[in-house]
């Protein structure tokens, strides 16, 4: 198909809405994690979700990758054992050492061989199951 000789692309418009759609990605994932290298980590890792493909291989795409992080934000809020402990004022520590490990703790979402998130639903879910029933 050949292009009309009047239609005109702009490649600094193009360039630049590509490259403001990766800086919004990038600040959504930066803003999920808290952490810059909880962040590299999750741009860098193949993701089963997008067919075994880096984040990062995806920037040729970046309406692809934009959409599908805000799909998934919208869908889970994940919390660290960080956020886990202040909920139940526990040290971090006691989160990832003991009660993560217990067999009615929800299981977590692993990114890395040291980075992993709960579903902040499941978790509270568990806290209430946690509540003790006052005898009358």
């Amino acid at each position: 198909m050949e292009v009309p000789s009047d239609v005109v692309f702009d490649m600094a418009l193009v360039s630049r809405n590509m490259f403001i759609t990766h800086i919004k990605t990038v600040l959504m994932v930066r803003n999920f994690f808290q952490d810059d290298q909880k962040s590299l980590l999750w741009f860098d890792t193949p993701n089963p979700l997008l067919g075994g493909v880096r984040p990062l291989d995806m920037f040729y795409a970046p309406d692809k990758l934009y959409n599908f992080v805000c799909n998934q934000l919208e869908e889970i809020t994940l919390i660290d054992a960080k956020g886990i402990a202040q909920m139940i004022g526990v040290c971090e520590r006691q989160v990832s050492e003991r009660i993560s490990h217990s067999a009615d703790f929800p299981s977590p979402f692993v990114f890395g061989r040291k980075t992993k998130g709960w579903d902040k639903s499941e978790i509270m879910e568990w806290i209430r199951s946690k509540k003790q029933v006052k005898s009358a």
